[in-house]
């Protein structure tokens, strides 16, 4: 049987984490005689709800945040999300986690972005760097938009709690992840973050 990987093909960041966890394995000869079906958000997770086409074969699933479709994954999935996410929903994990699915605990989101570093502030250490968060898709796989109406937002608040602060804002790797055309529909920018994460191309 051969490796099979389940994603939107439209989503580079799903496509780039499952085909690099498949590539990783394919590399280790541990894992050599054994057919892992790799899957990431929401489209991992559709397919991992129905039952596998053979009880040899190891599923592992990669998700960043709760998804409404992690419900009906089966028994035998292997599924890894980031500790924050773990957190943040920890009852829905834990019923999942009751039916058999095992979770592996994550840090952070992966991606595949270089931190060049920050420059100081005034000369000094800042007491606090953000980085902004960027598009992202809801528990029901709906995408949200990062648009500058929420970064003025973002950035008001921030001032309030820290206008006696040295603060460090920087890029995130999903900021203008999506363009909204005319009619509302998203697409994919894919020119976007092409170097480091504070490369002064990426302002936007």
């Amino acid at each position: 049987m051969e490796h099979k990987t389940f994603y939107n093909e439209k989503n580079i960041g799903d496509k780039k984490a499952a085909d690099s966890v498949l590539a990783h394995i394919k590399s280790n000869q541990s894992f050599h005689g054994i057919t892992f079906h790799i899957g990431a958000g929401v489209d991992g997770a559709v397919a991992f709800g129905q039952k596998s086409e053979d009880a040899k074969i190891k599923r592992v699933l990669i998700a960043w945040q709760w998804l409404d479709a992690l419900n009906n994954i089966q028994p035998d999935v292997i599924l890894a999300v980031p500790e924050h996410a773990l957190a943040t929903d920890a009852e829905k994990f834990n019923k999942i986690q009751d039916t058999g699915v095992q979770i592996i605990q994550t840090i952070g989101v992966p991606h595949d972005k270089k931190f060049v570093g920050a420059k100081d502030f005034n000369g000094d250490k800042p007491d606090y760097v953000v980085m902004l968060a960027g598009d992202t898709q809801g528990a029901d796989g709906a995408y949200q938009v990062y648009d500058n109406d929420m970064l003025q937002g973002f950035l008001k608040q921030l001032h309030q709690l820290c206008a006696d602060k040295q603060v460090v804002v920087l890029n995130g790797p999903r900021t203008g992840k999506y363009n909204k055309t005319d009619s509302g529909e998203l697409v994919e920018n894919m020119s976007a973050h092409i170097g480091p994460l504070n490369s002064p191309e990426q302002e936007r």
